[in-house]
């Protein structure tokens, strides 16, 4: 199984994820990776193993970044518009965010915060990484140079680009996304994470917890499963920790396929969702 213990370039951990993700789409995804503020720990040793695994730069990522600087809100009006698409009762008290550091607690943090000059920051930083990688005027990945400001990812002091209405309708890929579920699933009445079953990897004597009963399905990326595009089987911890399944999702998969962690949870369900709030 590819997982932290079958580590033969000893990379950092979030730079051996990067290059699971690599090896399971194709291209070299490191780009899109620092783009969402993961940074490589260390850069030529990453680059060198997506050569060693016949993963390159793509231009397909290359435009994806392109794209996401379209989608940047210009100014607070932008901002706004966005947040209350996506979250119509964020001034709700009752309304639950999990964090102000993601979704929508973090919307909740910015939105009388976000001024035209985050809009033109997020912008320049964007266009920085995607200088870093594909400009070869720019010194190469791992120079002592100064290193680029990252784009802003839901942080207290900078925030991250959110997607708002343009001049042009973008084509939105689907929502859903191979990934671990960042929501907690019941195991034997717990709620667990799967950081908890990727710790249980690197224990002695080793725990495979991944062959626990459905949490491959919740997990695929820790588990190294290879059909990753289904649903989770588990029941996971939603708003006011009631427990919730991908069947309560598929009632209404425009809306719930929305909320925070539910795409990465019930990826098939949510497999064919887009956002629309471009389409105007």
């Amino acid at each position: 199984m590819d997982d932290l213990d079958n580590n033969p370039d000893n990379l950092a951990a979030s730079d051996y994820r990067t290059l699971k993700l690599s090896k399971s789409v194709g291209v070299d995804l490191t780009p899109l990776i620092h783009f969402w503020g993961i940074h490589p720990v260390n850069a030529n040793q990453l680059k060198n193993s997506m050569a060693a695994n016949n993963r390159s730069l793509s231009d397909g990522v290359r435009d994806f970044l392109y794209r996401y600087i379209t989608l940047i809100p210009k100014d607070n009006s932008d901002f706004t518009t966005y947040a209350y698409a996506l979250y119509p009762d964020l001034d709700d008290v009752d309304y639950f965010c999990a964090s102000p550091l993601y979704g929508c607690g973090w919307f909740r943090e910015w939105k009388d915060q976000y001024t035209a000059s985050h809009g033109t920051k997020a912008v320049q930083a964007a266009e920085s990484i995607i200088n870093l990688y594909y400009s070869s005027t720019l010194a190469p990945i791992g120079s002592t140079t100064t290193s680029p400001t990252p784009a802003p990812i839901a942080s207290t002091t900078s925030p991250t680009p959110a997607p708002i209405a343009s001049t042009t309708t973008p084509t939105l890929a689907p929502i859903a996304s191979c990934s671990d579920s960042p929501l907690g699933m019941l195991v034997n009445k717990k709620v667990r994470t799967c950081e908890w079953v990727e710790l249980g990897l690197t224990l002695t004597p080793r725990r495979n917890r991944c062959t626990k009963r459905g949490i491959a399905s919740h997990c695929p990326v820790t588990c190294g499963v290879s059909d990753c595009m289904v649903d989770s089987t588990k029941r996971f911890v939603f708003r006011n920790n009631k427990p919730k399944s991908c069947n309560w999702v598929k009632k209404n998969t425009n809306r719930r396929c929305q909320k925070d962690g539910v795409p990465e949870t019930c990826r098939n369900t949510c497999s064919n969702v887009r956002t629309n709030i471009f389409n105007k």
